[in-house]
C-alpha cells in the first residue's frame, strides 16, 4: 500500500491538503483512525468489512489520494493491532500470528485492488468532464444537452452570438420551443427511438 500512495502524482495530495479541502481530508482520515481503533481495540466482532465501506465512501467524496492514504493508516495501525493479538484477525480459528498477518495482508491487496482501479476510472471521468466543458464553452457552434423529455439542460454560452439568447434563457426550456416547425416531427422521433 505504502508503494502505491508513493507513486501516486504529488498534485492530488496537495489538492486534498490546500486551505479549501484540508477539513474534509482531515476528516476522513481521522474517521478512518477512529473506526480502525474500535475494530482493532476488540476480539468479539468481525467488524473489518466495515472499513472497506468507509474507504469507498472517501474514494467518492474525498478522491483516490485521500482514500489512498485513509487505506495506508488503516494498514499500519491494522497491522499493529494484528500483531499484538487484536482486532478481527484474532477471530480466525486456529491461527497463528503469522497466519493472521497473512489474511490482513490479503484484506489490504483485495482492497486496494478494487479501490484503485475504481479511483482511477473517477479520475478519468473528471477529466473527460473538464475537457468536454471547455470545448463545449469554447465552441462556435451551439452545443445543447437535454432530457429525454425534451427538456434543455445546458446550452453553450455561443448560443448568444448564433441565436441571440443567452444560455441562461435556453436552460430550462423545451427543445421544440426554439426548433423550426419542419423539425419537430424529426425531433419527436429522435427522442421516441432514444427513450426506446
Amino acid at each position: 500500500v505504502s508503494a502505491m500512495t508513493g507513486l501516486y502524482r504529488r498534485q492530488h495530495f496537495h489538492i486534498a491538503f490546500s486551505r479549501q479541502n484540508r477539513r474534509e481530508t482531515w476528516f476522513s482520515l481521522l474517521f478512518i483512525v477512529g473506526l480502525t481503533g474500535v475494530i482493532y481495540c476488540q476480539n468479539y466482532v468481525p467488524l473489518q468489512f466495515l472499513v472497506f465501506s468507509a474507504l469507498v465512501l472517501i474514494l467518492f467524496w474525498r478522491g483516490l489520494a485521500v482514500a489512498m492514504l485513509a487505506l495506508f493508516l488503516h494498514a499500519a495501525l491494522a497491522t499493529a493491532g494484528t500483531m499484538h493479538g487484536m482486532g478481527p484477525m484474532r477471530l480466525i480459528p486456529h491461527s497463528t500470528l503469522l497466519g493472521r498477518v497473512i489474511y490482513l495482508q490479503i484484506y489490504l491487496f483485495s482492497t486496494l485492488a478494487t479501490i484503485y482501479p475504481i479511483g482511477r476510472a473517477l479520475l478519468r471521468k473528471a477529466r473527460l468532464e473538464k475537457l468536454n466543458e471547455m470545448l463545449a464553452n469554447n465552441s462556435r457552434d451551439v452545443i445543447t444537452r437535454a432530457t429525454l423529455q425534451g427538456l434543455r439542460t445546458y446550452c453553450s454560452p455561443s448560443v448568444e452570438a448564433v441565436l441571440g439568447w443567452s444560455a441562461a434563457e435556453m436552460v430550462g426550456g423545451q427543445v421544440e420551443g426554439r426548433l423550426h416547425p419542419d423539425d419537430i416531427p424529426i425531433f419527436r422521433d429522435l427522442l421516441a427511438r432514444l427513450r426506446d
